[in-house]
């Protein structure tokens, strides 16, 4: 599919979701794709096809439902740790998901003035099967587990408080 023909999906289908609920008060946007090598060796494919999943289709999902979203909205980005610290033979993953966090702050500005609240979840290794593959690269490290995420951003979205704005 190209670019193009994703956003416009996109657009139709918040449309539609908008129309059948009266709004839309919730966006999560939990997209992304791993395609990791060293830089030198990682295709110029590879690097766009990771921009446009982990940072142009939130970028995409945003604008479609800012235009249905009012006050009071919620707005939850996934990024990553790797986009806070970067890894080794993860460049275009870091600088998706650090592009990820840099949006989340300059969004979470810009939609103060309307009392949406946009935030950002940055875990570390997520517990799925590609982490399984590589089990044995990352024993020292804490592998987060997937069945949590969904509290840590219901957590974001049901806080009566205004919670900071941002990461």
């Amino acid at each position: 599919m190209s670019l193009a023909a994703h956003q416009a999906a996109v657009e139709a289908a918040v449309d539609q979701a908008a129309a059948a609920l009266g709004g839309i008060d919730i966006l999560v946007n939990n997209a992304g794709i791993f395609l990791a090598a060293p830089a030198d060796d990682l295709s110029l494919e590879d690097f766009d096809a990771t921009m446009a999943v982990n940072l142009r289709a939130p970028f995409v999902a945003v604008r479609a439902v800012l235009p249905h979203m009012g006050e009071g909205g919620r707005i939850v980005a996934m990024s990553s740790v790797a986009g806070l610290t970067g890894n080794r033979g993860q460049a275009s993953y870091s600088a998706a998901k650090a592009g990820v966090v840099a949006f989340t702050k300059s969004l979470a500005l810009e939609m103060a003035k309307r009392e949406i609240l946009v935030t950002c979840v940055a875990p570390g290794f997520v517990e799925s099967d590609h982490v399984k593959r590589i089990g044995g690269v990352i024993k020292r490290c804490v592998v987060f587990d997937a069945k949590k995420a969904p509290v840590a951003i219901q957590a974001l979205i049901d806080s009566e408080e205004n919670v900071t704005n941002g990461m």
